[in-house]
């Protein structure tokens, strides 16, 4: 009888490359940013200063946000309600479009997702809350939407009906966030992936908590 043959030494190390693929797996839904289809016009590479990329609102950027934003919704400790789990997105369309078509359908925290898309105007004259809402844009309708995002606060307020949604911004510096998504590149020789600023303070004032998984993506300390 032929007596079995030991494992090559290349099948023993796919295994333990295929046993260190599965012990990271749930990790694979971060969106860091590839080198495949990631690059700018004419194949170039992303552009933007160490620590703050350029920012762009492609799909493909649109897709990464909208990972961002399922994932962190998914993880936060939220209160007990049955109502749907209401996301609003301002100032960009093709993140509403990818909330879309790629949640809608699933629950968190039991909920049903609702993406809700809204135009600075029409957030200023919104009645009710959101779990999550999201302000976007460049220039002028930056202020725009900073100015309604303000306004919607002071309705509630007013009406007795304070906004204690999640307020996460795109790189702002001037919104009323209380999380704001940044592009960020560890070194000059990698594509940028995003980091979270968080407002500690205002986070905990709507009795909410960074989850643990997220505390490993918030930005680094700018040093001078």
């Amino acid at each position: 009888m032929q007596r079995p043959q030991p494992v090559s030494q290349v099948a023993y190390a796919l295994l333990i490359v295929l046993s260190l693929l599965g012990m990271r797996s749930n990790e694979t839904w971060w969106p860091e940013v590839q080198a495949q289809g990631e690059t700018g016009p004419q194949g170039e590479a992303p552009t933007g200063a160490l620590g703050d990329p350029e920012i762009d609102r492609t799909d493909v950027w649109a897709i990464k946000y909208s990972r961002y934003l399922y994932h962190l919704a998914h993880e936060i400790k939220w209160g007990p309600s049955e109502a749907p789990f209401e996301i609003g997105i301002v100032g960009w369309k093709a993140l509403g479009e990818q909330l879309e078509e790629r949640y809608v359908g699933r629950s968190i925290a039991g909920r049903p997702i609702s993406v809700v898309q809204l135009e600075a105007g029409e957030l200023s004259e919104h009645q009710g809350d959101f779990q999550i809402l999201f302000l976007s844009g460049d220039g002028d309708d930056r202020r725009v939407c900073r100015t309604a995002a303000l306004n919607w606060h002071a309705t509630g307020k007013s009406a007795g009906a304070p906004r204690n949604g999640l307020v996460v911004s795109d790189a702002w510096t001037d919104a009323p966030e209380v999380i704001d998504f940044r592009r960020h590149r560890k070194s000059a020789d990698q594509a940028p992936g995003l980091c979270l600023e968080v407002d500690r303070t205002a986070l905990d004032a709507i009795g909410l908590a960074l989850p643990p998984i997220f505390e490993s993506r918030t930005c680094p300390e700018v040093t001078e």
